[in-house]
């Protein structure tokens, strides 16, 4: 398992990268990581910072609301539409997906 780099580490080699114009590949040369452990915290840190800074959240917190609401829509179809005991010799439809399958 790869060591964990303490937080401030992070968070300093980031801001390196930020102000300056040199490459991933140098900034991660110079602190000793791989590039690619470098794109992985710049990755992280920018959902981490849409997520604090702006209200909506942008397409994170889109998809995370979607999300919601399709769970929502789907307990209702189960609950409304097809809710009864369930046998064993038959199976038990309802009009919605019966006319949907015709």
């Amino acid at each position: 398992m790869p060591k964990a780099f303490p937080k401030e580490f992070r968070e300093d080699v980031i801001r390196v990268f930020r102000t300056s114009d040199a490459s991933t590949a140098q900034v991660a040369k110079d602190f000793g990581i791989s590039a690619s452990c470098l794109k992985r915290w710049l990755s992280i840190d920018e959902r981490s910072t849409a997520r604090t800074a702006g209200g909506g959240g942008g397409p994170v917190a889109e998809s995370d609301a979607l999300r919601e609401a399709n769970k929502r829509i789907q307990m209702r179809r189960k609950t409304r539409c097809c809710a009864g005991p369930r046998t064993t010799r038959r199976r038990r439809t309802c009009r919605a997906s019966s006319s949907r399958n015709r």
